[in-house]
């Protein structure tokens, strides 16, 4: 038998983590897929994002095993460039796979240990997650500028394979990085849940007047939580409301409670704080609709986990995933629209609250027969193979 390829995995965040979901989610499906093929070892920190708290249940200075795979958890005050690659050493791995681009804790020492010829000839493959789309850039432009000019006069990201997960990702890198060529960037889709986590059966809404919405994502701006409660205040559909998600920005959760406090009468909301990754799909099944108005790694995962629940998503566009983007434009998993097309979202919304029982159980089979499409859809998968297969 051949032996099973070895990747070691440098990650910020990762489980039980929730709170960095664009970290956390594509990265614990890519494990969760391809697990029985590929040996992963996952060097992580000890503790969520924005968190001064280790989590419970872990060992330091030891592999742990989560969900079958091992992990080697770190705290961030006594982390060394000679602990990463003494670790490097020892799992000896084929391929090492870096998940963030901007990270200074795991990311940029891997690479100087890389650039100090520290960790031989293996292959690097370096996921940005998004990190280098114009919208994402725009948040501490300065700074990230200076680094990009900084990173490529130091040459610390030069001869990386390149993992986006669309062809618009391709075209962010190579755009941004301009000594990063398009045959250096594997484009490989998210994948989504296995048929071990299983898919929701379809649920006959509750008879009720009031229509259950949710959001899920961590509160801050580019989240556009704001967004969503200016769509709301212009509702007349008696709403109950939940806001899932860490606050990461107080000063603009302030602001969002400012338009929570002026909402109409008839809009009833409530925050539930975080939500534990395994339960976010059953979490979802008690509402009617996920308001989920950014794209990206959290939020494609998140959109996933409601079709899988059997309930409609309205987000906006772009989706990196084609099946997904497409089903959204043909209405048939919910609504997607331009953040600029506010009134699209009002449309959308009071015509879910004109829905029968019905027709959310009709709903609930459609998204169910996606699901299993999707799972059963092999291309995404073999991307992923290919993809480490360097």
């Amino acid at each position: 038998m051949d032996r099973k390829l070895t990747v070691l995995v440098f990650s910020r965040h990762y489980l039980p983590g929730y709170r960095a979901c664009q970290l956390i989610y594509p990265l614990s499906n890519i494990v969760n897929r391809l697990r029985k093929e590929i040996d992963f070892y996952i060097i992580t920190l000890d503790r969520d994002a924005s968190s001064r708290n280790p989590y419970d249940n872990i060992s330091l200075g030891e592999w742990n095993q989560i969900d079958g795979v091992n992990v080697w958890y770190l705290n961030p005050q006594s982390l060394a460039v000679k602990t990463l690659v003494e670790l490097f050493n020892e799992i000896e791995p084929d391929v090492i796979y870096l998940n963030c681009f901007f990270d200074n804790i795991l990311t940029q020492r891997v690479l100087w240990a890389r650039r100090l010829d520290q960790l031989g000839k293996t292959p690097v493959i370096l996921a940005p997650r998004d990190e280098l789309s114009n919208s994402r850039l725009k948040l501490g432009w300065l700074k990230k500028k200076i680094y990009l000019q900084y990173a490529k006069m130091m040459k610390l990201y030069d001869n990386l394979i390149w993992h986006a997960v669309s062809e618009d990702e391709r075209i962010d890198i190579t755009n941004t990085l301009d000594f990063v060529t398009s045959r250096q960037v594997r484009v490989a889709m998210d994948l989504i849940f296995s048929e071990e986590n299983g898919v929701t059966q379809p649920k006959t809404k509750i008879n009720s007047p009031v229509l259950r919405l949710c959001y899920s994502s961590p509160v801050s701006p580019e989240y556009q939580l704001h967004f969503v409660l200016s769509v709301l205040a212009q509702i007349k559909t008696p709403i109950a409301f939940t806001i899932y998600g860490p606050i990461v920005t107080d000063d603009y959760w302030e602001e969002c409670q400012a338009l929570i406090a002026a909402l109409p009468e008839n809009i009833q909301t409530d925050y539930q704080g975080n939500v534990p990754f395994l339960t976010v799909k059953s979490t979802l099944a008690q509402h009617d609709l996920l308001f989920s108005p950014m794209s990206g790694g959290c939020q494609e995962y998140l959109i996933f986990a409601a079709v899988a629940a059997g309930i409609p998503i309205l987000t906006c566009d772009p989706i990196s995933n084609q099946q997904l983007g497409e089903a959204l434009k043909q209405n048939i998993l919910g609504w997607a629209y331009s953040l600029e097309a506010t009134d699209s979202f009002v449309t959308a919304i009071e015509a879910l609250g004109n829905w029968t029982a019905e027709q959310h159980l009709v709903f609930a089979q459609q998204a169910q027969r996606f699901t299993h499409e999707q799972l059963n859809d092999t291309k995404a998968l073999i991307l992923h193979r290919i993809l480490f297969a360097q």
